[in-house]
């Protein structure tokens, strides 16, 4: 599939399969541990991290605590689907998407380009402002919908592209493997599709 048939430019509304620039994945790489407002020299306001005894594990209130985080600002594809972008005003799930190196090594690039590596998606390029790179379903993130809202958006994929997106996400929480026709928008998932019509015709014909 060529970057002709993968990107569209973006709708005014948002939509799943839309890359979004500059948003915040965040990343726990320890145990969390509470911050709790304090004083801090010079008549200021700050924070401090509160000691957990060992082996102990934080418990929270419904709405959370605060807690110290990694957080990379980059660039991020909406997972959210539209009808959920439209019922709910707290929640919209992104991931990251890594730029593909030029210095990776030849067998590897190729690899992630025939989407072989199951946490991984496959991005062409599509122009100064889309870089060759792809989706890593390692790195899912919850954010609210400010975030998104303000992101800029520099296009987003086909429904072919969205697609096949989607069934390497499926492969890659699943581990069921999948024809590579479906990846190429080949007849296969046509025949898939006109199976379960006729699935859907017998059933209603008994």
């Amino acid at each position: 599939m060529d970057a002709l048939s993968f990107y569209r430019a973006a709708d005014l509304k948002l939509c799943q399969g839309d890359i979004l620039e500059r948003m915040p994945h965040l990343f726990l790489k320890d145990q969390p541990r509470p911050l709790r407002k304090s004083s801090l020299s010079g008549n200021r306001s700050g924070y401090e991290l509160e000691e957990l005894a060992q082996g102990d594990l934080l418990t929270t209130p419904e709405e959370g605590v605060l807690v110290p985080a990694t957080c990379h600002v980059t660039r991020a594809m909406l997972l959210t689907h539209d009808c959920e972008i439209d019922k709910d005003s707290k929640h919209r799930t992104i991931v990251l998407i890594r730029p593909l190196s030029a210095s990776m090594p030849a067998p590897d690039r190729a690899i992630i380009q025939q989407n072989r590596r199951f946490p991984f998606f496959y991005l062409p390029s599509g122009g100064d402002q889309l870089p060759e790179s792809y989706v890593d379903f390692r790195r899912v993130c919850t954010v609210s919908p400010l975030s998104v809202d303000s992101a800029v958006r520099l296009a987003s994929l086909t429904e072919a592209a969205k697609q096949a997106m989607l069934l390497q996400f499926f492969r890659f929480y699943t581990r069921v493997e999948l024809s590579e026709a479906i990846f190429n928008g080949g007849e296969e998932r046509n025949r898939i599709h006109e199976g379960e019509a006729a699935n859907k015709d017998e059933n209603r014909a008994e």
